[in-house]
């Protein structure tokens, strides 16, 4: 079975101009939920340039971890984006939660002919 795994980002680190303290604490991630505290945060600029909309809210901090050599997507699943692809250099990912009722993170990895789906429910975040 191939590996895949995913962590609140460090508390002291830096994303897109503000450190992960800023914008959550106390993130538990469990085999199917996230929960923990996200802060409101505003002027953000590092997040979106281009859209100032998306520059204020609640932001969710999480490092992905997988095999060396698997293809790894992250979903926002109610969100905006869509799916996207991780790269082995980057696999940290800042998402902006709006509803964490109806949103939840899906990340899947593949690696030969293996799949590994995770799915996280929002419920139990506390926006701030």
């Amino acid at each position: 079975m191939i590996s895949l795994s995913v962590k609140p980002v460090d508390g002291k680190a830096q994303a897109y101009g503000k450190t992960v303290d800023e914008l959550q604490s106390d993130i538990v991630i469990t085999e199917n939920s996230i929960s923990g505290r996200l802060h409101n945060v505003n002027d953000y600029t590092g997040f979106n340039p281009s859209q100032t909309e998306e520059q204020s809210g609640h932001f969710l901090a999480l490092d992905v971890a997988a095999d060396k050599g698997a293809e790894v997507t992250f979903e926002l699943v109610g969100g905006t984006k869509g799916a996207f692809s991780l790269t082995p250099d980057d696999m940290q990912v800042i998402c902006r939660i709006r509803d964490k009722d109806s949103q939840s993170v899906k990340i899947t990895s593949d690696y030969k002919e293996e799949h590994t789906e995770k799915v996280y429910s929002l419920k139990e975040l506390i926006l701030e």
